[in-house]
């Protein structure tokens, strides 16, 4: 478990430097946190600070992302390709909510 803990850090920090630098996040470096959590859950080992705050910071971006998305719908532009990879994250937003909500080990 010491392996998974490390990468879970390590792919947490190369998140957050991609929302710091106001970069997109690309889907496998978004989802790859994700599963290190639940990986983490169902093991029931403690989540390492900067994976929770990974998590919180993928779920805005994927919400500023259905945001993007709706107003480009309504607006009926094309060429949304730098939408549709934070878009396809959309999916993974209730499985966040209940990582975060109360699926973390104390």
């Amino acid at each position: 478990m010491p392996e998974v803990l490390r990468l879970s850090e390590a792919l947490s920090h190369r998140v957050l430097n991609s929302y710091l630098a106001d970069e997109p996040i690309p889907k496998d470096q978004a989802t790859a946190p994700i599963k290190a959590a639940q990986l983490l859950r169902d093991t029931e080992v403690p989540w390492p600070p900067i994976l929770e705050q990974a998590l919180h910071e993928v779920v805005d971006h994927a919400r500023r992302a259905r945001a993007a998305a709706e107003a480009h719908e309504h607006e009926d532009v094309e060429g949304q390709a730098g939408h549709e990879g934070s878009a396809s994250l959309l999916h993974s937003l209730p499985v966040l909510g209940r990582l975060l909500g109360g699926g973390k080990p104390d």
